[in-house]
């Protein structure tokens, strides 16, 4: 077999091949005669038909049928041959099939960057730590009452804060639109989910009383026929609650599913969990600060059939993140270019360093990444036996493990200051 190759831009290759003739020949020849012995040909007793008959009957199906797989088979030996790592699949061009004629084509690929020295090592990284008091584990227990608020019927004007019911009817230019009314419907003031300019109007209205509200949808509005356009809403108010919060008492307790009712169990749950969001937040930060250092300092070009290809996974997950929510997504292919390709140079360079380092996943790093992330579930033990018996799952759950040796490995070989914060801060929830 004859093979050369030639870079024609970038990362793209075209490398062109040549089977002697005889080895396609041969291998016809071989399918012809298998297919002979079980044959029904008429005028020949079955397996007797001659090779002739068999070539005329069989001969161009089972032709092309060789040169596919003899293509695939020579493609996969030719990559080995020149020791090329292919990106993506080929385009296979030029093809001469001629019979009794050697087997000619080219394959046009792009193929991995060549990185003689990935830069992993001294970078500046910085992590957060918190001492997690009782003033928090108390402000996260308020937070939970909070939300578990009981709603009363209150005889007085609607605040910031209460829960109302209502009808509203929606109208542009004196017409209604699809999905713009709705009746007996539930708001919490100051939730912040009607669009803006809508629960304005419903602050200070008792039971009864109608108000006026005129909202402009978005110009990004996932509604094309409303986007950019001003809508003015009729708003009846049905109902005035307002909110009590349950006292922190063995009641709340057993609600929130902790046997026995006693408060200092609670507390001390919610403080595990604390810690256990804490700890994956910090991890976050730390991996995000990793990311964006490698990808500053290892430039290089990647093949632009994966940049395609990670553009689809992105719009793929935002279609079904959308559906779910109901919604329609519309993301423009462009917008994703630069992500998709900081994407995909990670992962090469995630790779590169994995194999100079021939960093490996043991069965105990996996069950013990498993007990880690299941460790605030109901019944953590049931939910290991379960991931560790699913193979589909382990198979998802190993490049995770390996990544996150990476990111150690790389922590340990650059320079990480502590700094204190509070608990929300690492959470995010301060301003």
């Amino acid at each position: 077999m004859q093979v050369s190759v030639t870079t024609t831009e970038g990362l793209e290759r075209q490398m062109k091949v040549a089977v002697p003739a005889e080895h396609v020949e041969k291998e016809v020849l071989n399918r012809l005669r298998k297919i002979g012995k079980t044959a029904r040909i008429k005028g020949f007793r079955q397996g007797k038909a001659p090779i002739k008959i068999l070539q005329r009957d069989y001969g161009l199906a089972v032709r092309d049928e060789v040169v596919g797989d003899v293509i695939q088979s020579s493609y996969v030996e030719a990559l080995t041959q020149e020791s090329i790592r292919p990106a993506g699949s080929p385009r296979i061009d030029d093809k001469s099939i001629e019979p009794g004629q050697e087997l000619r084509y080219t394959a046009i690929f792009e193929v991995y960057p060549s990185i003689d020295s990935v830069k992993f090592e001294g970078f500046e990284l910085e992590t957060m730590a918190s001492d997690i008091g009782d003033a928090e584990v108390g402000d996260v227990i308020n937070r939970m009452r909070e939300q578990r608020k009981n709603w009363e019927k209150v005889d007085r004007a609607a605040a910031n804060g209460d829960r109302v019911t209502i009808d509203f009817v929606g109208t542009i230019d004196g017409e209604k639109f699809l999905g713009g009314e709705a009746e007996d419907y539930p708001l919490q003031l100051g939730s912040g989910n009607m669009l803006p300019g809508f629960e304005g109007p419903i602050i200070g209205a008792k039971a009864g009383e109608q108000r006026d509200a005129t909202i402009t949808f978005p110009a990004e509005y996932s509604d094309e026929k409303l986007a950019g356009k001003d809508a003015l809403f009729s708003i009846t108010v049905k109902q005035v609650e307002g909110g009590v919060i349950p006292e922190l008492d063995a009641n709340f307790v057993e609600r929130m599913g902790v046997e026995g009712g006693s408060v200092e169990t609670l507390r001390t749950e919610v403080k595990e969990n604390m810690q256990r969001e804490m700890d994956t937040a910090v991890r976050g930060q730390v991996k995000q600060q990793v990311f964006d250092s490698l990808a500053k300092a290892n430039e290089f070009d990647v093949p632009k059939t994966m940049i395609e290809a990670e553009i689809d996974s992105i719009m793929h997950r935002a279609r079904e993140n959308a559906a779910r929510q109901g919604k329609s997504a519309t993301v423009e292919r462009e917008s994703l270019r630069d992500e998709a390709n900081r994407r995909v140079r990670l992962g090469v360079i995630l790779n590169e360093i994995v194999l100079k380092n021939e960093l490996k996943v043991s069965p105990k790093e996996l069950r013990e990444f498993i007990v880690a992330e299941t460790a605030s579930y109901e019944n953590p033990e049931e939910a290991v036996k379960m991931m560790l018996s699913d193979k589909e799952r382990m198979e998802g759950i190993e490049p995770l493990v390996l990544e996150n040796k990476v990111i150690d490995l790389i922590v340990e070989k650059s320079t990480l200051k502590t700094k204190t914060a509070s608990f929300d801060e690492i959470m995010g929830r301060n301003s």
